[in-house]
């Protein structure tokens, strides 16, 4: 920080912080509370950044009575204003501080920021680095988020460790209402009306840059970053209509019967859970469940949101964001259901939950969160302690899902037996009334086969360790047609 000389002890012996608040080159400064400066727990670990520590603190804090030359008492004053701005950096991120930065910045006691379209926005202080003397503070605006230099040469040389690295943003966190809107306006160079090539280029360049950051951040669940007034171009809301399309969700269901127990399980994230996986594109719930027939996937259908025998609804989750086309999605389905045999199933290492987390990792990259299958992890490390209607739900009726098999031509289907018929994904020359082109306008010879899901009454099912398998768990019944 800059020098200033020294007046007589009048000016600044008793009313040291107000003279040095009134100080020119000191406006980015607010007044700090003298309960602050004189809890010592305030200064921890300042002593040894600061000379004359002792000496400084009593000038600031107006008990200073040494008697001492010139030269000393300029030494201490130096290191008076030093240590004022040290504890300055602390007391902007307390609730006081904050708030008395925060009259300072709706004032715009800071300056405005220099760019043409942020149209007079406020600065703020900040600094570079946390450690004194590494570089000068610089301002920054939240509108166009960059950093400028203080127009003042007095401004100019103030420590930018005196404000730290984390005031602006802890502000904007305790207000949130301070956060400007993202503008989208920048500057269009023209000659004689029309864009400059170049300048063109770049904006387009921008653009693309923009829209791919928004779907970054779709996918990752962040929403509402850009904004602006007026209409959008109209390939832009296509592309945003695209992206919705591409919406992968996780819909979980709670198996255990509605109760204090469920609710203090769900709340604790250890609830016996089903998911399923709903691609927006395609307009479908996919699942896995267990069944008995061989070399026939587990992997299931049905409408977005339809409960699972004896399952409530719990919740729906954005998992990601997939930018394949519906053909793609439907590949990439058949592909991971080859992974997933009915007869594979296990309620606690082979699970749907299993199944919606390999599913969702192949479309958006991401797994599921972990504790949707938190359950089944504690009954594979402590079995002794897992309660019986997590392993053995309560029954229910049965419900209608779709199986994934793949039909034959019906030439080839007369020559082969029912568990040929039945096998899964095998090719076949052309498809079928139920296809996935019927379904989703896709010519993939994909198709889902009605069946119903077998309750306690029609027979018990296990899975692969001899569990007894809940009807929610079971994959549909195959009917050949």
């Amino acid at each position: 920080m800059e020098d200033y000389p020294s007046d007589s002890d009048s000016d600044y012996t008793s009313y040291w912080r107000d003279w040095f608040i009134a100080s020119r080159g000191n406006e980015y400064f607010c007044e700090i509370d003298e309960e602050y400066l004189t809890d010592r727990f305030n200064l921890t670990g300042l002593n040894a950044d600061v000379q004359y520590y002792q000496y400084a603190l009593d000038l600031v804090t107006d008990v200073f009575d040494l008697d001492c030359d010139d030269d000393m008492r300029e030494q201490i004053e130096k290191s008076a204003r030093h240590l004022y701005g040290l504890v300055h950096a602390r007391y902007i991120t307390t609730t006081r501080g904050l708030g008395k930065m925060l009259e300072k910045y709706k004032k715009s006691d800071f300056g405005k920021c220099p760019r043409v379209l942020c149209h007079g926005h406020p600065l703020l202080p900040t600094g570079l680095s946390d450690l004194p003397t590494t570089a000068s503070v610089k301002l920054y605006c939240s509108h166009c988020e960059d950093l400028y230099n203080p127009k003042s040469s007095r401004h100019a040389t103030i420590d930018g460790a005196y404000f730290g690295t984390s005031f602006t943003n802890i502000l904007f966190q305790v207000f949130p209402a301070l956060v400007p809107e993202r503008t989208k306006e920048r500057y269009s160079p023209k000659v004689f009306g029309f864009k400059v090539h170049a300048s063109a280029a770049l904006e387009r360049w921008q653009d693309e840059r923009r829209v791919g950051m928004c779907r970054r951040l779709k996918a990752l669940g962040v929403g509402g970053v850009f904004g602006g007034e007026g209409e959008e171009v109209g390939a832009e809301d296509e592309m945003e209509e695209d992206e919705e399309e591409g919406e992968v969700y996780i819909n979980v269901y709670d198996l255990l019967p509605p109760g204090k127990v469920s609710s203090a399980l769900w709340f604790l994230g250890s609830s016996l859970l089903h998911t399923g996986v709903v691609i927006k594109s395609l307009k479908r719930e996919f699942a896995f469940g267990g069944h008995s027939h061989a070399n026939l996937s587990g992997v299931y259908s049905t409408p977005p949101g339809l409960e699972p025998p004896g399952g409530t609804f719990r919740c729906s989750l954005l998992q990601g964001l997939t930018l394949r086309a519906p053909r793609e999605i439907e590949a990439v389905i058949v592909e991971v259901s080859r992974a997933f045999p009915g007869t594979s199933y296990n309620l606690l290492t082979n699970n749907c939950n299993h199944f919606s987390s390999f599913l969702c990792e192949k479309l958006t990259g991401r797994a599921a969160p972990g504790w949707m299958n938190r359950a089944a992890t504690i009954g594979i490390v402590l079995p002794c302690i897992v309660p019986k209607d997590w392993v053995e739900p309560r029954d229910a009726e049965s419900a209608e899902g779709e199986l994934l098999v793949q039909e034959e031509d019906e030439e080839e289907e007369e020559e082969e037996d029912d568990d040929e018929r039945a096998a899964m994904l095998r090719k076949t020359k052309r498809s079928r009334p139920g296809s996935f082109q019927a379904k989703f306008g896709s010519e993939d010879p994909v198709s889902w086969r009605v069946g119903r899901r077998r309750s306690s009454g029609q027979g018990r099912m296990t899975d692969t360790d001899g569990r007894a398998m809940p009807v929610s768990e079971r994959a549909p019944e195959v009917q050949v047609h």
